[in-house]
């Protein structure tokens, strides 16, 4: 009949070991995975450039300020700042500075050669940021986990980028 060739491949259902080295080292449960924390890695950042559209936020940056947009006509914080309202597109708007903490919308932990996590954090004021989890052990990171703001130094002359720390 229509695919009868088919066959289950190499895996855990069939029994067989995978091909792929990799993957061998999870056919059975505890072979392979360490107890080790995986503590973030401090990655080299690279310079930000600016321009003086974004000048004012990393200016903020720079003072330790986190800037977020805010609609005048509707009193709606938005992401990413910019000069027009995502709302009702006038330019009545202004930043505003958050709090500086939130909470761990999702997350994913990158296992390279240098650890790190990158998530979606819902700040305080309702608004979801992508960035980065820092100075922490990777593996006991949770969804909801409170976080706090926090600034890391880039190469060059350039503005701190923000991040996030467990609070």
């Amino acid at each position: 009949g229509a695919g009868a060739w088919l066959h289950a491949g190499i895996g855990t259902r069939d029994g067989r070991l995978a091909r792929h080295a990799p993957w061998q080292r999870y056919r059975h449960s505890g072979k392979g995975v360490s107890d080790m924390a995986t503590m973030a890695f401090n990655r080299a950042l690279p310079e930000i450039k600016t321009d003086p559209t974004n000048q004012p936020f990393f200016d903020g940056a720079r003072a330790g300020k986190l800037l977020i947009g805010k609609c005048n006509d509707t009193g709606k914080f938005f992401w990413y700042p910019r000069g027009c309202s995502p709302f009702t597109l006038s330019n009545n708007i202004e930043l505003v500075e958050a709090k500086g903490t939130g909470t761990i919308y999702t997350f994913t932990v990158m296992r390279t050669k240098e650890p790190h996590c990158v998530a979606y954090v819902e700040l305080d004021e309702g608004i979801r940021v992508f960035t980065n989890i820092v100075d922490c052990d990777l593996d006991s990171l949770k969804i909801g986990q409170k976080v706090k703001l926090v600034f890391k130094p880039t190469q060059g002359d350039g503005p701190p980028a923000f991040m996030f720390t467990p609070a």
